[in-house]
């Protein structure tokens, strides 16, 4: 059983062989057919052969003059440089047409939210007013009263909020310098005051100090001239 076993797997290993020499002609010849022979360029006499029956164009292989050939060169460093510029264009274009792109998904964006919401920003007119007894500063839209904003009030707001008691003098800081050479302070009227106080006479032992003279007022004694003089 064995030896029966054993010759089989020889007459397939053989008929394997076979096959696969077979294929590797077949492979060879078709290799074989397509390729072209070369011929060797050959001239001819035309005189010496009858008159021929068919003309037609060919591309074929010619050899250039040294002035085409260096037509020829000259041709490719243009389109070569033709090539990078093309490039260097389309570039740009891509560039641009992407910059386009993002900037239209940027707005649709905006728009589908808009859409959604049905609220877009705009420039709205509003005012700032002091909430006093929030102790707020509140950012109001005029035309509809929203408040969009709101702070605490700062210590000078506060101050500023609150009602000036009738007949308050207010007092300016001024610095002057003192006897030791720094710099001190001291309070004056306010300007208003402080004019009618400066225009206001002083007086000196009953008199005004601009022009000497008594404010007493006249008693009324006076001497009156009589026309009956002692002869």
């Amino acid at each position: 059983m064995s030896t029966k076993k054993s010759e089989k797997k020889a007459d397939k290993s053989k008929k394997r062989a076979a096959a696969k020499r077979d294929n590797e002609k077949a492979q060879g010849s078709k290799a074989g057919a397509g390729k072209k022979t070369e011929k060797k360029v050959t001239k001819v006499d035309l005189t010496k052969f009858p008159k021929p029956t068919n003309r037609y164009m060919k591309s074929l292989a010619v050899t250039l003059s040294p002035k085409e050939k260096d037509d020829r060169q000259k041709e490719a460093a243009r389109v070569y440089d033709e090539i990078d510029q093309a490039k260097l264009q389309k570039k740009i274009a891509t560039e641009n047409v992407n910059a386009t792109i993002k900037e239209k998904e940027a707005r649709l964006k905006i728009l589908m939210g808009i859409a959604k919401t049905g609220k877009e920003d705009r420039e709205v007119k509003v005012c700032v007013v002091a909430d006093t007894k929030q102790n707020q500063m509140l950012t109001v839209v005029e035309s509809t009263g929203d408040v969009v904003e709101s702070r605490t009030m700062t210590a000078e707001e506060r101050v500023a909020q609150e009602p000036k008691k009738p007949g308050t003098v207010t007092k300016l800081a001024v610095v002057k310098d003192t006897d030791d050479g720094k710099k001190g302070t001291h309070t004056q009227p306010a300007e208003k005051e402080k004019a009618a106080h400066d225009a206001k006479p002083a007086l000196v032992d009953g008199k005004t100090a601009s022009t000497g003279e008594r404010d007493d007022e006249d008693d009324g004694d006076t001497d009156d001239d009589t026309d009956g003089g002692a002869f």
